[in-house]
């Protein structure tokens, strides 16, 4: 049926903007299981079958974890850095250019408005077989 075409045309702009980046704020707020919730009621209610579900659903989760990691780290980052300054009197800089790890400088904010940069390497990521654990992203170069 031509709906159902084009709606497969569009599933991967569809799970990157309302999965992924609308995701963000559930992430945030509630943490990864709600955020597995969201993305599962998501696909069913685009009436997914169990199959494409079956796809998504890791891709998903992936992303929750490697999208949770990045926004604790670059919340730590921020709070470090804020802590810094207000010690030493100096003003904070808006310049947050400190690498986390080998995946995820700090200069890329992780947001609603600015997420493609983190999508686009996540994305390379999970092609190569990477998967994500809390904490997986390594952060002792932070700071």
């Amino acid at each position: 049926s031509r709906p159902l075409m084009l709606r497969m045309k569009f599933l991967p702009y569809m799970a990157r903007t309302f999965g992924c980046r609308n995701g963000l704020k559930t992430l945030s707020q509630s943490g990864a299981n709600a955020y597995e919730r969201y993305t599962l009621g998501m696909l069913q209610k685009w009436g997914m079958s169990h199959g494409a579900i079956k796809k998504w659903q890791p891709f998903f989760y992936q992303w929750g974890l490697y999208a949770k990691d990045v926004l604790v780290k670059l919340r730590a980052h921020n709070q470090d850095r804020k802590k810094i300054a207000h010690d030493n009197q100096i003003p904070p800089r808006n310049d947050s250019s400190a690498p986390i790890g080998s995946v995820t400088p700090l200069r890329h904010e992780l947001s609603a408005r600015r997420y493609l940069w983190h999508m686009s390497a996540f994305e390379k990521l999970y092609r190569q077989g990477t998967m994500f654990s809390l904490g997986a992203i390594d952060s002792s170069s932070a700071c």
